[in-house]
């Protein structure tokens, strides 16, 4: 039944474009075959999953919500650990050059004394 009531409806304002003046007849048939085919088009595609593979638009539209959502949640927590990684290694790398920092001033304050007691022997000789 609410498919005659539409098509009562479209039929009326259809009739009631053509006959307040506002369009030409041929303006209302062209933009009914336009309007009803692109329908009919968009429908053939929604119910033909392998078309979907040539129109991700298609197949966007035509996806269920909640598996939008849980791919959306998916990336997010892959973002989300990928940032955590970088994280941690940059952690490490700033540990890691901290050490080396370390290293090389006991290294440079080994030095140093090997070189003062070595004076110290040489002036003492």
């Amino acid at each position: 039944i609410e498919t005659i009531l539409f098509c009562i409806f479209v039929i009326f304002a259809l009739m009631s474009l053509t006959l307040t003046r506002l369009h030409y007849l041929n303006d209302i048939l062209i933009g009914a075959f336009f309007a009803i085919s692109l329908w009919q088009l968009y429908h053939v595609y929604a119910t033909t999953p392998q078309l979907w593979k040539n129109n991700p638009f298609i197949a966007w539209l035509e996806t269920d919500i909640r598996e939008r959502a849980k791919r959306a949640l998916r990336r997010a927590k892959h973002e989300a650990r990928l940032k955590a990684e970088q994280e941690v290694r940059e952690a490490l790398q700033q540990r890691e050059r901290a050490a080396a920092k370390r290293r090389e001033a006991a290294a440079k304050a080994a030095r140093d004394a090997a070189a003062r007691t070595a004076a110290a022997r040489g002036s003492t000789s």
